[in-house]
């Protein structure tokens, strides 16, 4: 995307200054949605801002500047997967959850979105689907520890002790340390 909007740069540059590929630029800049583009860099530029709010701390910030780069482009299932991760760290998680599930919708083979998908449900002590999350995220990717763990969890808090030592002792086979 940013290559693109380079050339966007250099195309309004020579048809401000001029050129002898004047022409067959103005015909690309024309082909061309000028709104799709502003839309699509805006929303970039938004996703960027958010992503160094949310990793220096500034949740709030980070969410407002998500926020507004999902209404520039909401097919970007990075751009929920990241205000779902926001919204558990704020404890809000029916709205984590509405944004995993749109992450999902987007980008169907999401594993780390279905992970924390089955987390946000299990905060809510909704251990069926968090359960069925889980076990989705697993059958995407069986190598992962954090899945296996976060199974555990949700088994012990079932009050399913043989099973969540199941799903710990496999964790730390895959390398996740013991607890």
């Amino acid at each position: 995307m940013l290559k693109r909007s380079g050339l966007i740069l250099i195309a309004i540059s020579i048809l401000l200054l001029g050129s002898p590929g004047q022409n067959a630029l103005f015909a690309w800049w024309k082909s061309s949605d000028p709104k799709e583009e502003i839309n699509s860099l805006c929303a970039d530029l938004l996703f960027e801002r958010g992503s160094k709010a949310f990793e220096n701390k500034k949740t709030r910030e980070a969410a407002l500047l998500l926020q507004a780069s999902i209404r520039y482009n909401s097919h970007d299932p990075q751009a929920h997967y990241r205000l779902g991760i926001i919204y558990i760290s704020q404890k809000e998680f029916e709205k984590a959850i509405e944004n995993f599930k749109r992450a999902i919708k987007l980008k169907r083979d999401f594993t780390k979105a279905y992970v924390n998908l089955g987390s946000a449900y299990g905060k809510l002590k909704q251990y069926k689907p968090a359960l069925s999350y889980l076990q989705k995220a697993l059958s995407l990717e069986n190598k992962d520890p954090v899945i296996y763990y976060n199974i555990g969890l949700i088994y012990s808090a079932m009050k399913k002790p043989d099973q969540a030592k199941k799903y710990f002792t496999k964790a730390e086979e895959l390398g996740l340390p013991s607890q």
